[in-house]
């Protein structure tokens, strides 16, 4: 393991905290983290929150300077607007780099999000949650004006709709291959709120977007009104990865009593799901998780990386599959101290998982593993 790098601190560039990583390596080798700045306090939305990054071109051994993708206003936590959970995707049709992110106006968030697919009203935002697209054309220096996805893939029944966070993913082979693939999850009402995850897909190089269907679909006998009979029955942030021959696996933070990683398969590009289950050799308290597929040698290997605990976030822990997701034999415990979220990604020229993660819950650091070490030390612990 190399040594742990603070990626982003408390009072970084005169504000104020940091939270929620996704990290990608884009076409030229460059690698690009980006997060949560949050103003006011650590606190999710209401917050003012800002989309930032830095860059590193030397494999994640220096960083660059902050940058700002997307810049929110408000002059207090209750009436400033926010852009909160980046989930990054790197094009590889032609090297774009996409960011979709939350939106919220002034005042609102995840619990008073209106059933809505948004818009405008006498001249202000509607108050719900908005799915949001920026690009980046120049390697991560520059970033387009956020278009709104709602109108594509939110249906009118939700309130809150938000990104993975984490990364999405481009599948590679089969029938769906070229599709952009983007984990999110929605709430179907405010009041508990009841959340369910799914994904939103682009055949076009992402200009235009569909959504999926939802990863399990409750009867009338498990919810009224669109609140789940059950707090454990909720599933929400998720991660996606691709299995096989366009095969596509999604692996979810749930609420479920057994405090497992549960995941989902496709077979149809992220259309529909089968498969549900709970995987009994991952832990995970009620925390969001992140997942990588990559060829290591002559190997297609799967890596998921979460809080390896019943009941809390802490005992930061790498699972590495080296048969595409069936079997994941290598466990290694990196970070035993406070572990919460996540996102990581590999790097082929030295045959390490870049990982940046939360220590707290005001910063991100970002530390590299090399493979033959998990594979090494892993079988130990």
């Amino acid at each position: 393991m190399t040594k742990t790098i603070c990626l982003f601190s408390p009072g970084m560039n005169g504000q104020g905290y940091y939270r929620i990583p996704s990290v990608v390596r884009t076409r030229k080798g460059t690698l690009i983290c980006a997060g949560d700045e949050r103003i006011y306090s650590n606190a999710d939305n209401p917050n003012r929150i800002n989309k930032v990054l830095r860059r590193s071109l030397d494999g994640g051994q220096s960083w660059g300077p902050l940058l700002t993708a997307v810049r929110e206003s408000g002059e207090s936590q209750n009436t400033s607007s926010a852009a909160i959970d980046p989930a990054l995707v790197v094009n590889e049709a032609n090297g774009e780099i996409l960011m979709i992110y939350c939106h919220t106006p002034p005042g609102i968030g995840l619990y008073n999000s209106i059933r809505s697919v948004g818009g405008l009203s006498d001249g202000k935002e509607i108050p719900t949650s908005y799915l949001m697209l920026t690009k980046s054309r120049d390697d991560g220096l520059t970033w387009t004006e956020p278009v709104c996805l709602n109108d594509a893939v939110k249906d009118p029944s939700w309130g809150f709709i938000g990104a993975g966070p984490g990364c999405g993913i481009c599948i590679r082979a089969g029938k769906y291959a070229g599709r952009i693939v983007f984990p999110i999850y929605y709430s179907g009402n405010i009041r508990q709120p009841s959340l369910m995850a799914c994904v939103i897909y682009s055949d076009d190089v992402g200009d235009t977007w569909t959504c999926g269907q939802s990863v399990l679909r409750y009867g009338e006998d498990q919810m009224t009104d669109g609140v789940m009979r059950s707090d454990e029955m909720q599933i929400t942030e998720c991660q996606v990865v691709e299995h096989g021959e366009g095969i596509l696996h999604l692996y979810m933070r749930n609420h479920a009593a057994c405090r497992r990683i549960a995941r989902a398969t496709s077979t149809d590009g992220g259309e529909s799901w089968s498969d549900f289950r709970f995987l009994d050799d991952m832990p995970q308290p009620i925390c969001q998780l992140s997942a990588i597929r990559f060829r290591y040698r002559d190997r297609v290997c799967v890596a998921i990386v979460n809080p390896s605990s019943e009941t809390a976030r802490e005992h930061g822990t790498v699972r590495l599959s080296l048969d595409d997701g069936i079997t994941f034999p290598y466990s290694l415990c990196f970070c035993p101290g406070p572990f919460l979220y996540n996102a990581s990604v590999y790097l082929p020229e030295t045959e390490e998982i870049g990982i940046a993660y939360e220590p707290t819950w005001d910063s991100i650091n970002f530390v590299k593993l090399k493979i033959e070490d998990i594979i090494s030390k892993g079988l130990d612990q």
